[in-house]
């Protein structure tokens, strides 16, 4: 209530004298109530975002949250928890605010999370604790390539790649055969690109990453997955003869990039052998001699 009051009256021990009243004050005794459904909408490599039912209060004053690697010290607000409050983001001065964003966060890393509604007099509410893992860049552990010894160009490129989040990922796949990197053109015949498990991802080349989109990337809910694909050499380097190709893979998560992955080197080989000439043919009793100007290649 806002209107408590006390009221003070003198004695001499035989006698009351006057009666004084207080101005009205407020006694808050109650606390906050409705705070609910502590969640993680999404997290990157440095922060969580956190979603919650809000509290009411006649009163209210704050939301504060404790966050940190140890539970206990987070349920008990000490030792290496740290707090998050309005100090931290001003909406958590506000009783409706039902959302807010952590950050200077570690990656790849368990948090526990307490979230706390505090009013005026210091009365509280609290809710379980959740427990969350802030996002790991995907990453890729193997890249080799293959070309085909049938004249078309084709190499076979096979990527092995994962997401400690278990997300689905897109890839970039990029070639080198001297010039510097670039953009490899692949088969979008969906006959040629296969995983180990899951759905095989739809491939477009005119994608900022050829491998994989939003709602049909390389399945990663299970751990690392096998990816075949196939590079069209011939489409992108018709004269090509060296032996020390590669190829680079980047994954990508939905949200981030992690790290480029480059194969060891290769041969490539798209140039047909040349100065094949001088087709003679000599009879020499019942034989016929063969000879010619050897090809290079």
């Amino acid at each position: 209530t806002a209107s408590a009051q006390i009221r003070i009256t003198s004695t001499d021990g035989t006698d009351a004298g006057s009666v004084n009243s207080s101005s009205t004050f407020i006694v808050d005794n109650v606390n906050p109530v409705s705070l609910a459904t502590l969640a993680v909408p999404g997290s990157d490599l440095s922060s969580i975002s956190l979603s919650w039912v809000s509290a009411t209060d006649t009163y209210f004053n704050h939301y504060e949250i404790w966050y940190g690697t140890n539970s206990s010290d987070v349920g008990n607000r000490t030792g290496t928890a740290a707090e998050w409050d309005q100090d931290n983001d001003a909406n958590l001065a506000t009783m409706t605010t039902a959302v807010t964003t952590i950050t200077g966060l570690s990656e790849g890393t368990t948090y526990y999370v307490k979230i706390f509604a505090v009013d005026n007099m210091g009365n509280e509410m609290t809710i379980d604790p959740i427990t969350t893992v802030t996002n790991t860049r995907p990453s890729v552990s193997s890249a080799t390539a293959t070309e085909a010894t049938d004249g078309t160009g084709e190499v076979t490129l096979t990527i092995i790649g994962n997401d400690a989040n278990a997300e689905d990922l897109e890839y970039l796949v990029e070639y080198n055969i001297g010039a510097g990197w670039e953009k490899a053109t692949l088969s979008e015949i969906a006959e040629d690109t296969t995983v180990m498990y899951g759905v095989a991802p739809t491939l477009e080349n005119d994608n900022t990453r050829q491998v994989g989109t939003a709602g049909a990337r390389v399945p990663g809910s299970v751990g690392p997955n096998t990816l075949t694909v196939i590079w069209l050499s011939k489409t992108d380097e018709p004269s090509a003869d060296t032996s020390s190709a590669q190829i680079r893979v980047t994954p990508y998560d939905g949200s981030m990039e992690g790290s480029a992955l480059a194969s060891s080197t290769f041969i490539i080989d798209n140039a047909a052998p040349a100065g094949l000439t001088n087709l003679l043919l000599a009879t020499e009793g019942d034989t016929i001699r063969v000879s010619w100007t050897a090809a290079t290649d």
